[in-house]
């Protein structure tokens, strides 16, 4: 039985069936990538924002997603759906994973940040930093699956 599961996998694999999806980094996302970390980062669907960039690991097994955004909104209930990210969860301390890789709009450093890391259904995870200003909010999200 080993075996034949062992030659399953390794005949989808030389036939390329174990194609996991891609790898993308940009400023100018389009609106098929900008869905994809609408809906895993838990963003409130009427919020309007300005992307800044994203970066999307999809090539192995478990996906990771960066994204970087301007909106004028301030408040945690109107950037994010309340369902899964409570607001009182983003008053604390932010950790961003942060690759040496990271392209130039990636800087969270560069900001006194708030915000926390939240533990989210299926074995993902959102860590969300948050700038506030008078003209609203700069927002540093990385998200993965472990």
């Amino acid at each position: 039985m080993k075996a034949a599961v062992y030659a399953s996998v390794l005949l989808m694999a030389a036939a390329g069936c174990l194609d996991f999806g891609e790898d993308v980094e940009t400023d100018n996302p389009s609106q098929q990538q900008l869905d994809y970390c609408e809906a895993v980062m838990h963003l409130n669907s009427q919020m309007v924002y300005t992307p800044v960039g994203i970066k999307l690991i999809g090539s192995g097994i478990d996906d990771a997603a960066w994204m970087c955004f301007f909106t004028e909104e301030t408040q945690v209930s109107a950037i994010f759906d309340t369902t899964f990210i409570f607001p009182d969860s983003l008053l604390g301390d932010v950790f961003l994973y942060s690759p040496e890789d990271m392209p130039e709009w990636w800087n969270p450093s560069e900001y006194k940040l708030i915000g926390g890391r939240i533990a989210l259904p299926n074995g993902c995870f959102i860590n969300v930093g948050m700038n506030r200003t008078c003209e609203g909010t700069s927002v540093f999200i990385f998200w993965n699956e472990i």
